[in-house]
């Protein structure tokens, strides 16, 4: 029956520990206020880099254009290349020529 008379103390120690842990909890709870506050800095940044970066239309215009650009050189290539081996071929001569001494 000694517990009986202790039962008070340990009711009022069992109360200091739930208001610690409601106090605590409460800590780590957000409140709407924070919550907005946050959702409304992450919204603009999201609108920023919206902003910033390219949209899937304008890459859709850089690639077709990369495309042009790319025939067009290969065809700029492939003529050059053809006027390489015109001019080569003469070259070589005169450069043999010049080497063994007949020019």
């Amino acid at each position: 029956m000694d517990w009986l008379k202790a039962y008070p103390i340990f009711e009022g120690v069992l109360m200091f520990v739930f208001l610690l842990v409601v106090w605590a909890l409460k800590k780590e709870f957000v409140t709407k206020k924070e919550h907005d506050e946050k959702h409304k800095n992450i919204n603009t940044r999201l609108q920023s880099v919206e902003q910033t970066y390219a949209k899937s239309d304008d890459v859709d215009k850089i690639l077709q254009k990369l495309g042009e650009l790319e025939t067009g050189l290969s065809k700029d290539v492939a003529h050059l290349s053809e006027t390489i081996k015109r001019v080569e071929r003469p070259l070589n001569l005169i450069v043999e020529a010049k080497i063994n001494g007949k020019g």
